[in-house]
């Protein structure tokens, strides 16, 4: 079974290392694989050395991740170890920054792809989004 390795932070978040799979010898298995991998992966970053850490198949990560080959997205950083599995801190990801500034691009392309789109509302969203930015320090050059 294919495992990622996860490793908790003092803070509470979560590390995660996730072999290239692409890359394992045939005569290892995937256990003996992801063990190897992330056993020098471990090596070669002093900062996850003396973390707790813990082997899970990719089944328990939250649905729609980069480890499953679906979409990669921002709330990565609210996962959290719940059980054993890693599971999306939902009050962290409604307050993260980025999650509203996702959300505003969301609703920005949707109202663009209304047959007659409001520009009141795509106004009020661009602005959202240029606030956002700037909270984030996205900001972009406008003389540029």
């Amino acid at each position: 079974m294919r495992k990622a390795r996860v490793y908790q932070t003092p803070s509470g978040h979560l590390r995660v290392v996730n072999p290239n799979w692409n890359r394992k010898p045939a005569e290892l298995t995937d256990e003996q694989y992801s063990t190897f991998a992330c056993d020098k992966a471990e090596q070669g970053d002093p900062t996850l050395q003396g973390l707790p850490k813990i082997d899970l198949p990719l089944t328990d990560f939250p649905e729609k991740t980069r480890l499953l080959g679906g979409k990669p997205y921002s709330v990565r950083n609210e996962w959290r170890l719940v059980a054993g599995r890693v599971q999306i801190d939902q009050a962290a990801v409604v307050a993260s920054p980025h999650f509203t500034l996702a959300r505003a691009i969301q609703d920005l392309d949707a109202e663009l792809a209304k047959p007659v789109p409001d520009v009141i509302s795509i106004v009020r969203l661009q602005r959202q989004i240029e606030i956002e930015r700037e909270k984030s320090g996205q900001t972009f050059d406008k003389r540029a």
